[in-house]
């Protein structure tokens, strides 16, 4: 049985604590799009992760006016100690095709494989796109019930070494994390309690199940107001489902504004909310490296510009579905 947080403990250099209460509610002559990816182990830290993949795309049109545009599910399984190892990916969408991506490790290399074999939802910033390009990060989000289970003694797939000292600020050399690493033990992180995202609204957010115990989900939120510019608002959290209470692990609120024309980045900030240690708190300035850049392209420009210990990964990973955008926005009022 996973230990709750007070058996663990709260380690005194974790990161800031104060996650989201609610979700804001929806705005007339806006689009949102939401969606979660839960991931399982029914066989154990050692056994297969089973992972469910929701997403919706909602345009409000007034205040008691609001129409479905679309939605997207999306079932795989992976070998985890194999590497990541895509056994089975199913989607009702695009069946035959995201077939192909069995055999990919979900891990490094996935997304240029999405992008070969669906280049069409690629271009389109689908939410199919969305639910396969945001995979490799809830797979590695996952590993942390692992983490939880083994009570921080390491334990890693086969494959690429994602441990990477100076891949962002909380593998910062000589932080937390690297000397837990040096030590033999990674640190367990634990989060405050998943403050409820629920409220009167029913359409705030797709439909979801209960997590399971040792269950991770990863929620994701992006508002478009279809303005001059473009006001955009975003959230994304990682959570764990403990025996008695979910877990946050990662959660930022993050906003933009964009210029309808041109899609350029007039203005960008994000402001971290939970993050597992001190090392991390620093790295959300970084959204603001994000201004200037064109919302097309950014899940490209993030990759290769947003890297070091100035970055977050998770930040990273709520900036890259800022390249969603255009296509909301234009959606919004077909």
């Amino acid at each position: 049985m996973t230990a709750s947080p007070t058996e663990f403990g709260i380690n005194p250099r974790h990161g800031i604590h104060d996650p989201q209460l609610g979700t804001p509610a929806r705005v007339p002559g806006s689009i949102r799009r939401t969606s979660t990816i839960d991931s399982f182990r029914p066989d154990g830290p050692d056994g297969q992760v089973i992972v469910t993949a929701l997403a919706r795309d909602l345009v409000t049109v007034s205040a008691d006016k609001a129409i479905v545009l679309g939605t997207a599910e999306l079932r795989v399984e992976i070998d985890w100690p194999a590497g990541y190892t895509i056994t089975r990916i199913e989607s009702d969408v695009e069946g035959s095709r995201v077939a192909q991506l069995v055999g990919r490790r979900a891990s490094s290399g996935f997304r240029s494989a999405v992008q070969e074999v669906l280049p069409d939802h690629h271009r389109g910033k689908t939410l199919l796109n969305l639910l396969l390009d945001d995979l490799p990060g809830a797979a590695l989000v996952s590993g942390y019930a692992v983490q939880r289970q083994a009570n921080g003694a390491p334990r890693r797939p086969a494959g690429p070494v994602l441990q990477i000292e100076n891949l962002c600020a909380g593998f910062r050399a000589g932080g937390t994390i690297m000397r837990g690493i040096a030590g033999g033990a990674v640190p367990v992180v634990t989060g405050p309690p998943a403050a409820p995202i629920d409220g009167d609204d029913e359409l705030a957010w797709h439909t979801t199940a209960p997590l399971p115990v040792t269950a991770m989900r990863r929620r994701r939120r992006i508002d478009v107001v279809v303005a001059d510019p473009l006001d955009v608002r975003g959230w994304l959290r990682d959570s764990h489902q403990g025996a008695d209470v979910e877990t946050v692990v990662h959660e930022y609120d993050y906003r933009a504004t964009v210029d309808p024309e041109t899609l350029a980045v007039l203005d960008a900030d994000a402001e971290a909310r939970v993050l597992p240690w001190l090392e991390c708190n620093p790295a959300a300035r970084s959204a603001k490296d994000i201004i200037g850049m064109s919302v097309d392209t950014l899940r490209q420009d993030v990759r290769t510009q947003l890297t070091g210990v100035r970055s977050c990964t998770h930040l990273n990973d709520c900036l890259r579905g800022l390249e969603d955008v255009g296509e909301l926005a234009a959606l919004a009022v077909r």
